[in-house]
């Protein structure tokens, strides 16, 4: 049987699972302007679907709901960054 030492490494959050999350969080405002385009496409592409009829125009507006939620909420993580580490910046 192992001792545990304590440190237990964070658990990550499902973004930061994800290939290529680490340029979004690394570059905020390119990633989420990424982010919110491909989701507009991905809305008007839905939308022009449903409206020809064709049933599988709900995937592209489910994948834009998805990348609205992920463009908010690399957001809202990069808003709630201590004052200490965003004067470090520069």
């Amino acid at each position: 049987m192992h001792a545990t030492t304590g440190n237990i490494a964070p658990s990550r959050t499902v973004l930061t699972r994800l290939p290529y999350w680490s340029l979004v969080f690394r570059h905020p405002r390119v990633g989420m302007g990424v982010l919110f385009t491909s989701g507009s496409w991905n809305l008007f592409l839905g939308i022009l679907m449903v409206a020809y009829g064709y049933w599988l125009g709900l995937l592209p507006l489910a994948a834009a709901a998805v990348l609205f939620w992920a463009g908010a909420r690399v957001y809202q993580i990069t808003q709630s960054r201590p004052a200490a580490s965003v004067a470090a910046r520069g």
